[in-house]
């Protein structure tokens, strides 16, 4: 709740400025005429002390109506239903996986200055890569009477056939009951401010090494926000590995299990659960006379990295790099202690839930998100992968392939993967190009009606209006 904050104010200063002036014209007038100066002193004082406590009286009830407004429920909250994998407002229930007709041009002024440029030095990517609102024109597609397939910008009313192409559709609810959208089709993205000719370029973000790992976020959010401006929008930001959890009920310390309960967390199974690279576990590195470090793991485990760390053993804590020599002195009954960090990294199939696809119902069931499914229509992705914010950033040890910072990211095989981009050996990994997909916030006052267009995949396209 917001209190009041009592001190001088604008209109404070000003009522000051005034009492001022009509007390030296006072005393003026007395000295010149005579009268009672300590009698208009007096009731000059009392309409000061009146006019501050009005002015104060205003503050509160303007402090109050904003604590009210704060601690309101947003009207027309949606909620979302697991089941049947749909979101509600009031009389209103939209499929997750239906399209709605956002367009982020509405209500931008200037489309072409509207962009988000990524450099070299943050992307670890040789060429500037630039995503431009005005590059991500809403388009529909629909069979006309011979059946060709027609372009157009306009959205169709005629119930043929439809595809929407550069368009948006229903990913769920967040926190506080606002609706989100995902755009259909990753950002097309320019290099060194050319449009690119290769699909996957145009469609994909190259990340590479250390900067580019704590910088994954920001930037993906930062692309996908110029998104959110348009009529109805009250944000957007990039698709978040969060996300993709919420909506196939993914938990890494209960694989294979849809939502899992504290009961079935408890005598489960973590990612990876009895390996070095098991979820949520640390792992502590030593020098010990050689050139690849030794670990210990939480879990119980020991031994040596494969990769050799010539020019030391680098980590990241809190967003900043830190390094360690190869010890001089270590041996291996006298170790030198170098740093400890918790595995934070996980994979899995968004259909098994687990890091093996589906073989049989007995061994890896369907217990997650199937092809047929409303949420399939909305993440899936068959072009390219997409990245994926993360609030917590991938970290992997592993013996075979080194020890990695990894970024999340979702893959056109239907998984949630992650690949490395900055080794402990100070060696910088080369992602991409992988796609980058924005989500929309959208603003509890719109209001949402059916079309009667049919579309490819029976969803629904329902029309947007804002009040």
């Amino acid at each position: 709740m917001m209190k009041s904050q009592k001190g001088i104010t604008l209109i404070a200063l000003i009522i000051t400025v005034i009492v001022i002036l009509i007390l030296a014209g006072t005393a003026i007038s007395i000295a010149i005429n005579g009268g009672d100066i300590f009698g208009k002193a007096s009731e000059a004082r009392e309409g000061w002390n009146i006019a501050v406590q009005k002015e104060q009286t205003e503050i509160d009830n303007v402090l109050s109506l904003l604590d009210l407004a704060s601690s309101e429920q947003i009207p027309t909250k949606w909620s979302i239903n697991d089941e049947t994998q749909t979101v509600t407002a009031g009389d209103v229930t939209l499929k997750i996986g239906d399209f709605v007709d956002y367009n982020p041009f509405a209500g931008v002024t200037n489309l072409n200055s509207v962009q988000y440029e990524i450099s070299s030095t943050d992307s670890g990517y040789e060429k500037t890569q630039t995503a431009k609102l005005a590059d991500y024109e809403p388009s529909y597609y629909y069979f006309d009477n011979n059946d060709e397939l027609v372009e157009t910008t306009e959205l169709p009313t005629d119930g043929k056939p439809s595809i929407c192409g550069n368009s948006w559709r229903v990913l769920g609810v967040d926190d506080r009951g606002q609706l989100l959208l995902i755009a259909t089709e990753c950002i097309p993205l320019r290099k060194n401010g050319e449009v690119q000719e290769e699909l996957q370029d145009i469609l994909g973000l190259n990340m590479r090494g250390y900067n580019a790992y704590i910088n994954l976020n920001s930037k993906l959010d930062g692309m996908c926000e110029i998104f959110g401006r348009g009529t109805g929008a009250v944000t957007a930001r990039s698709i978040s590995v969060e996300d993709i959890n919420k909506l196939t009920g993914y938990n890494p310390n209960c694989v294979g299990v849809k939502n899992p309960t504290s009961a079935q967390i408890s005598s489960g199974h973590k990612y990876k659960e009895g390996t070095i690279g098991e979820y949520d576990i640390e792992t502590t590195f030593y020098w010990d006379g050689t050139n690849k470090p030794y670990y210990t793991t939480s879990n119980s485990l020991s031994g040596n990295l494969n990769n050799a760390h010539n020019s030391g053993f680098y980590w990241i804590q809190n967003n900043i790099l830190n390094s360690s020599e190869k010890s001089t002195t270590a041996t291996s009954s006298n170790k030198v202690e170098i740093a400890t960090i918790k595995n934070t990294s996980y994979e899995y199939y968004i259909d098994t839930l687990k890091e093996t696809a589906y073989t049989n119902d007995t061994d890896t069931p369907k217990v997650g998100i199937t092809e047929d499914s409303n949420v399939y229509k909305a993440i899936d992705f068959d072009v390219c992968g997409y990245w994926l914010t993360a609030e917590k950033q991938g970290f992997k040890t592993n013996t075979a392939s080194d020890t990695k910072y990894e970024g999340f990211q979702y893959s056109n095989a239907h998984r949630v993967i992650t690949y490395g981009m900055y080794g402990t050996d100070n060696t910088g990994s080369y992602q991409g190009p992988i796609g980058v997909r924005p989500v929309v916030t959208i603003s509890n006052n719109a209001s949402f009606e059916a079309t009667q267009v049919t579309m490819y995949d029976d969803s629904t396209l329902w029309h947007m209006t804002v009040e």
